[in-house]
């Protein structure tokens, strides 16, 4: 809208005083004009400040503004907003005006109502509850509101008459009486207390974020009233819409990165083992195998069919494999029904019995003790590695980007990261297993063999190929059942190595945490011991009382803004709302003035090359906690100390005439009961009429809750609670006092609390920019804070006076005035408690709520339950808790760097320096403790098994000729073990394991052993291989079978080798 002054006259007012009525017009561009007249200096609507009318008439909510509609019709339905600087004129006479620059903004406003059906999410966590929909959406489906669906006219004037100005407003004459302070009336005090405009109409008219603020706050208004009808209607018939709840869980995710390569390889693995399955199928490849060979008696029966195998295999007993394998490799032999015959051959033998070499040492290299020493200090090596990066990582942590360095790989549209950090452990994990697998493999190979060495062994137990083919975590179960404990120890080993690359590859991983560096930062405060100063002019040298020494400080310690710490405590505590810089919980904290470490926060990004955002400080200081030491008050269960019941039907007369008739009584009680007073010390009982809670005929509970007492040592908190009645009664006396009258006895709850200030030094970590404490550790001794209580509102004269008349002759001036002195523990107590007694700024009285913003809080701690706080012990414990929350909002409220003083609680100090700690948030690489646990453990047992293996059995192993590896090795020891062949021959076929495992040993195989070393042929000549122990079955089996042989007329040389 366009504003323009239309007329402009003068008169004089009964004081002779020439003033100026000015007519303005404010004007739309679709017709709405509204004209008004007021005087500068006398109206507020040309004063500094603003006001958010109600449609149509636009009166001022404080009724001292003059104007009048010229197009009723073009403006009706829209409010009206007009912000202004201040008009100042000087009229003369004659009639001189001199206006300066005159700023408004005026807005005319209509209010529009729309619903749309949409899909809503809504997010519920411990704090909050988050709605979103698609704003989009809302305004493509949209349609208007009818004022028949909702009675909208009555939402705008509940908008507009909810009492803005009594709850923002300055009244003059009251105890903030500030009248060259902005105005603003309507809505729009509660949008100019806010932070952003902080009651400056300068920024009001910044309509770029005034608009949106408006919009805001009356979309919340309408929205509240919304949820406060659908809450209280009884009869409602609300359709229960369909919703899809889905709970947030913590999930383990494939990473993509790894898990597509790894399963490509699966499905290559699968595929080569079918193809491999497939190609190798006995219909392809015949084994012609009749028993299981993997025992020793299978082995032998190999060669039961063919002599001139047995006859080539002559003194190969403790051949190399060199030698035996260059000597056989002219034959060709195949298998044929469970039997290995020899289809070509050379004639020569092998050797002869006077060419054979000396034993050497035959071991594979793997088992050796030279690679044992190497390999124990490769495992070493590890673990002191680990344990150095788990310290570091521990203490100071990896941070470099050298460090940390991730690989990005960008293949089609997928992006793999490749991270040495990871890669690079689990390749060491890998070799270490790999050697160590090695090792087992080797191991197991010749353990059967080794444990025949040692005792003769069941023929069961006399396996050659088995553990081979073992899984690694059955193999110590077998070797545990076959009493080899060496085996059974390294299968172990060997099935740690396994877990040894899984803790490894999961050994580091990259967080985002803060790295710390030091610097020097000055302290600038100190808690106050001055005391604060203020006065009076004109007393002649007469002392104040007790109130006026207070008044004088107490209305400098409110403000009617949204800033005062008194709502701001409130809001925290019962909005959740943010807690002021430098403090957290109930402990206010010495704050220090963070812009001297802007140097220390660039060198620290420049050392750690990082551009992040530095936010954390970690430093030293005093922190400061009010408390209340409470005690319960007796009187409290002692009703007729302080409650008066009023017979309405048997009254006294007093003077003639009855107390209470027809005319003055309640009409719906016989009975009731009035608060009285019985102690000057407590609360005021009587003055209470306020607040009922009378809906719809039906009487309600009602709370009465205040601090009271502010003058004297303690303080009272009193909470009543019961079922009042609407209205006040007089009765018929000469007191003429209006009770507030309650239909039942209420019950009332009250302490007395004594103030404790306590401090003590404290570590606590900080945000650099906004000074929000995330947390604190109290390291000092608490001590009482006597600072506080120096100056009890001391008082002393000023006079002074001129020694010389002045040039006019006129007496000399005197100027008398009466200081007073305060400490900031008294200012505190007396504001906090008095706060409740100061109009309705800091109180809420509201049907059935008739509190102060201290009882308000406690009456939210106790989780809004009223009958809670009739606990004397619950009443004194948030009582307590209150009073120190509001301590902390009081001690850092407007505390400014450049000011001589800062407020009350702190005062400047000869600066000094103290250390802090920067935390820089940096991309660091951390070693898991578990995984690093889990992975220097498993090396422990891998060493120690290294040691035990290649430190035990040495002289078995050396004692073995030949590597185990190949049949021909395996023959060659039990080609002329007689007895071991004539088993063989006799003894049923071997079972395949899973016919094994459902079948039982005969009670004659059980018996038997056999042995590895020299033993003694048929012949007479000594050998070395494997051959059974000497026991009656087997000799007899053995002579049968030479007597079978001579009967059948041939001779011992096509059944034994006859070696020369």
């Amino acid at each position: 809208m366009s504003l323009r002054m239309t007329g402009n006259d003068t008169y004089r007012d009964m004081f002779g005083e020439l003033l100026a009525n000015l007519t303005f017009e404010a004007s739309s561009k679709d017709g709405c004009s509204i004209v008004f007249s007021a005087i500068p200096g006398y109206n507020k609507v040309l004063s500094e400040g603003g006001v958010w009318w109600a449609p149509s008439p636009y009166r001022d909510l404080s009724s001292d503004m003059k104007t009048q509609d010229a197009s009723v019709e073009t403006c009706a339905g829209r409010s009206m907003v007009l912000v202004s600087t201040a008009l100042d004129m000087v009229v003369g006479d004659p009639y001189t005006a001199k206006t300066p620059r005159f700023d408004a903004e005026l807005l005319l406003c209509s209010s529009k109502y729309f619903s749309s059906k949409v899909d809503a999410t809504v997010a519920i966590n411990q704090t909050s509850v988050t709605v979103m929909f698609d704003v989009d959406d809302y305004y493509r489906t949209r349609r208007p509101l009818s004022e028949e669906a909702l009675n909208l006219s009555s939402i705008e004037q509940a908008f507009f008459a909810s009492g803005w100005s009594e709850r923002f407003g300055r009244n003059p004459g009251s105890l903030y009486n500030n009248a060259d302070g902005p105005w603003y009336g309507g809505p729009l005090s509660a949008i100019a207390a806010g932070h952003r405009y902080n009651e400056d109409p300068r920024k009001l008219q910044n309509l770029t974020s005034l608009l949106p603020d408006m919009k805001a706050m009356f979309q919340q208004f309408f929205g509240e009233k919304l949820l406060e009808t659908w809450t209280q209607s009884v009869d409602r018939d609300l359709a229960i819409p369909d919703a899809k709840v889905t709970v947030t869980k913590a999930r383990i995710i494939a990473s993509e990165d790894v898990g597509f390569p790894l399963a490509v390889l699966l499905l290559c693995s699968g595929l080569l083992i079918s193809g491999v399955a497939y190609l190798t199928r006995l219909e392809r490849r015949p084994l012609n195998l009749s028993q299981e060979p993997g025992k020793i008696e299978s082995t032998a029966a190999l060669i039961l069919g063919d002599s001139v195998l047995r006859e080539l295999l002559c003194n190969s007993d403790k051949l190399s494999q060199e030698t035996l394998s260059s000597g056989l490799k002219g034959c060709v032999l195949g298998v044929t029904r469970g039997q290995i015959f020899v289809m070509s051959s050379s004639d020569k033998k092998l050797i002869e019995a006077e060419q054979l070499p000396a034993i050497h040492d035959a071991r594979p290299a793997v088992i050796r003790l030279p690679v044992g020493a190497l390999l124990t200090s490769f495992l070493f090596s590890l673990l002191a590695g680990l344990a150095v990066l788990y310290r570091l990582s521990s203490s100071t942590g990896f941070y470099q980007t050298s460090v940390a360095y991730q690989l990005q790989l960008h293949i089609a549209q997928t992006t793999a990261t490749l991270a040495p950090y990871t890669i690079v452990p689990t390749f060491l994990a890998i070799g270490a297993k790999l050697w160590f697998a090695m090792v087992t493999d080797s191991v197991q190979k010749y353990q059967p063999f080794v444990a025949m060495m040692g005792r003769p062994a069941k023929l069961s137990e006399s396996i050659s190929v088995e553990y081979h083919n073992t899984p690694t975590a059955l193999v110590s179960l077998k070797a545990l059942k076959s009493s080899h404990w060496l085996l059974a120890l390294l299968g172990v080993g060997a099935f740690a190595s396994e877990a040894f690359t899984v803790s490894m590859s999961a050994l580091w991983y990259r967080e985002l945490r803060d790295t710390s560096r030091m610097a020097d930062l000055s302290r600038g405060l100190k808690i106050r011991t001055a005391p604060s100063e203020s006065g009076m002019s004109g007393r002649n040298h007469t002392l104040l009382s007790s109130n006026d020494t207070r008044g004088l400080f107490i209305p400098q310690l409110y403000d009617v803004s949204l800033q005062n710490w008194l709502y701001s405590a409130t809001t925290e505590i019962t909005q959740h709302g943010v807690t002021p810089a430098w403090s957290k919980d109930t402990w206010s904290f010495l704050p220090m003035d963070l812009s001297g470490v802007d140097y220390d926060i660039r060198y620290a990004r420049g050392a750690l090359n990082n551009n992040t955002q530095i936010r954390n400080l970690t430093l030293q200081t005093t922190g400061l906690k009010a408390s209340l030491d409470c005690h319960s008050l007796n009187y409290a269960s002692d009703p007729p100390l302080w409650l008066t019941e009023l017979d309405f039907l048997h009254s006294p007369i007093s003077n003639g005439v009855s107390l209470w008739n027809d005319t003055n009584r309640p009409s719906i009680l016989d009975l009731g009961y009035t608060l009285k007073n019985f102690s000057s010390a407590t609360l005021d009982l009587q003055s209470i009429n306020c607040c009922a809670n009378d809906s719809m005929g039906q009487i309600g509970d009602a709370v009465v809750g205040y601090w009271s007492n502010a003058y004297g040592p303690e303080l009272t908190s009193t909470w009543i609670h019961g079922r009042p009645i609407q209205g006040l009664y007089t009765p018929n006396d000469d007191s003429q006092q209006e009770l507030f009258v309650w239909q039942q006895a209420p019950q009332m709850s009250a302490v007395s609390c004594k103030p404790r200030i306590e401090a003590a030094k404290s570590l606590v970590t900080i945000d650099i920019e906004t000074g929000v404490v995330y947390e604190y550790e109290i390291i000092g001794t608490l001590r009482n804070v006597s600072e506080a209580w120096l100056w009890p509102y001391s008082q002393k004269n000023i006079t002074r006076d001129t020694t010389s008349w002045d040039d006019d002759g006129t007496y000399p001036s005197f100027e008398d005035a009466v200081r007073v002195n305060a400490s900031w523990g008294y200012l505190f107590w007396d504001a906090v408690i008095n706060s409740g007694q100061q109009g309705a700024w800091f109180r809420f009285q509201d049907p059935g709520l008739n509190v102060d913003l201290v009882s308000y809080s406690m009456l939210h701690l106790a989780n809004d339950s009223r009958e809670a706080l009739l606990d004397p012990e619950t009443l004194a414990e948030h009582a307590s808790t209150t009073f120190g929350i509001f301590f902390k909002y009081f001690a850092n409220w407007n505390i400014t760097w450049d000011a001589d003083w800062t407020r009350y609680v702190y005062e400047k100090d000869v600066p000094s320096k103290i250390d802090v700690k920067i935390s820089v948030p940096t991309d660091q690489l951390l070693m898991s403790p578990v995984a690093a646990i889990m992975s220097m453990s498993i090396l422990v047992f891998l060493i120690f098994v290294t040691i035990i293996m290649f430190t035990t059995n040495r002289h078995k192993y050396k004692a073995i000729p030949r590597n185990v590896n190949i049949l021909v090795s395996i023959l060659g020891w039990v080609y002329a073990s007689d007895r071991l062949l004539a088993w063989a021959e006799s003894a049923p076929p071997s079972k395949p394991w899973y016919q094994a495992l459902f079948s039982k040993t005969s009670p004659l195989a059980a018996q038997q052993r056999v042995k590895m070393g020299p033993f003694i042929d048929s012949a007479g000549n000594e050998r070395w291989g494997i051959e059974m122990v000497d026991t009656e079955v087997v000799d007899a089996l053995h002579e049968d079978k030479a007597k079978h042989q001579r009967s059948l007329g041939g001779s011992a040389g096509e059944h034994h080798c006859m070696c020369a």
